[in-house]
């Protein structure tokens, strides 16, 4: 006669069988992540972007205890890498991190995405203010008496630019529209050369990136006119804000902010975000971000959303209203 389970050991046997298929399962869903994470900068390197790329793979790498891999792809205005993360799968181990040349790009030509629509927003991860320079032959000491000048010699005022399209170029025409002041733009590959250009008055005039230009207003080779952003720079006292000059609608102030692809799990997405959000309260990441004039930011995957289409809407009508030439 065969024997029956006595129901104390049924109940353990359920028990153990059920506690077999959770592990079963656990094995059968891998961690994320689960392999390397490649974060994609869509800019050459050696600029803030590609810096502040690598500072965030660093740190997250040891976060996560999982390789996050920088790989720089670059074209078309930061277009082919954020493409390329667009398309990627949405599993998280591929990432994208962006400035605001990102909402631009879309605003002034067709991308092959929507800024909005077409990733999962993970985090704005740190602001940082675009600084007016000029040249030390230019006699001005101040906004004010720049745009004295630059109408008392109409059409003899050059700005230069990273490159046609971009934020660097568009925040000099909203400023030839706001001061009422005629400045020829020239486009350069990078702010680099354009800061370059700027010391030897080729041009006059350009709106840079702040941690870049500023050994040069250090020693005297340029001229700092106004910072954006809501307050003047602990490192540079004396320079005021565009507001504090007399623009208060200028926009130079830049977000900076990782996405990954659309549909990736909500779950992810999160962690990414909760992990990012950690890692900027530390000390150490946030003296390095301020010896690059970025201040952390932070926040919720809605509020990278949030300032990506703000910046998509203004600069989308800011071209259409003033009609300016953004391609070739």
């Amino acid at each position: 006669m065969k024997q029956l389970m006595s129901k104390p050991m049924a109940v353990i046997a359920i028990a153990l069988s059920a506690l077999m298929s959770a592990s079963v399962s656990a094995q059968d869903s891998p961690r994320y992540p689960n392999r390397p994470i490649k974060l994609i900068v869509p800019f050459a390197p050696g600029g803030g972007l590609d810096y502040l790329g690598r500072l965030v793979a660093e740190n997250l790498s040891v976060r996560l205890g999982q390789s996050v891999v920088v790989e720089n792809k670059l074209g078309a205005g930061g277009t082919v890498g954020a493409d390329m993360v667009a398309k990627a799968a949405p599993d998280g181990h591929t990432l994208l991190i962006v400035s605001a040349s990102f909402s631009v790009a879309s605003a002034v030509s067709k991308t092959p995405y929507d800024p909005v629509a077409d990733f999962a927003h993970v985090i704005r991860v740190v602001d940082a203010p675009l600084i007016m320079v000029t040249s030390p032959a230019v006699p001005a000491t101040n906004l004010k008496e720049f745009v004295a000048y630059g109408k008392s010699n109409p059409s003899k005022l050059f700005y230069g630019s990273s490159g046609l399209g971009g934020i660097s170029h568009l925040a000099g025409e909203d400023f030839k529209k706001s001061a009422g002041i005629a400045m020829s733009h020239v486009p350069y590959k990078g702010i680099g050369p354009a800061n370059t250009a700027v010391v030897s008055n080729e041009v006059q005039l350009s709106f840079t990136d702040t941690g870049a230009v500023s050994p040069l207003i250090t020693a005297g080779r340029v001229k700092a006119l106004a910072v954006g952003g809501s307050g003047r720079l602990k490192a540079l006292p004396n320079v005021p804000t565009v507001a504090e000059a007399g623009f208060p609608d200028l926009r130079l102030n830049i977000y900076y902010g990782l996405l990954a692809p659309r549909n990736t799990p909500q779950e992810i997405v999160n962690f990414l975000n909760r992990e990012i959000n950690a890692m900027l309260k530390t000390p150490s990441v946030a003296d390095t971000l301020a010896s690059r004039f970025a201040t952390p930011i932070g926040g919720s995957p809605d509020d990278l959303r949030t300032v990506v289409k703000s910046e998509y809407d203004h600069w989308k009508k800011f071209i259409e209203t003033t009609g300016i030439k953004v391609t070739e």
